[in-house]
């Protein structure tokens, strides 16, 4: 009878460790601190920034929350790609002294995200927005 009592026991004590070595912690376990915590992947997205027009000189302005902002003197057509993250603010203008059409646009991941013309004798027009993809 000692042999069976002892053999349960061991049955139990076996069981009891699967069922505790087997639980599994989430971070939604609000009630436990050392719950991992989620690895949130980063999204990158493309952004290009694209100025077509007529004119033939244009002062463009390209900025964003992550790099910051730069401005230059270009011919048209000019274009610019970036990489950035979800809830990134993106801004581009551009403004001639000329007469002719300018057109801008922003594209995230190849698709048109804003766009805007202007045109007459020295046009300028500015286009911005965050990318929530």
């Amino acid at each position: 009878m000692g042999r069976i009592h002892l053999a349960s026991l061991l049955g139990l004590v076996l069981i009891a460790g699967c069922v505790r070595d087997n639980t599994i912690t989430t971070a939604k376990d609000s009630n436990n601190p050392n719950a991992p915590t989620p690895i949130v992947p980063v999204v990158l997205h493309t952004v290009e920034f694209r100025v077509l027009g007529t004119i033939n000189l244009a002062t463009i302005t390209a900025s964003n929350s992550q790099e910051g902002m730069e401005i230059i003197s270009s011919g048209l057509p000019w274009f610019q790609s970036i990489k950035v993250k979800n809830d990134t603010f993106v801004y581009l203008d551009a403004q001639s002294s000329e007469f002719g059409t300018i057109q801008v646009q922003i594209l995230v991941d190849g698709v048109v995200f804003r766009e805007a013309f202007s045109n007459g004798f020295s046009p300028k027009i500015a286009v911005s927005g965050t990318v929530h993809f």
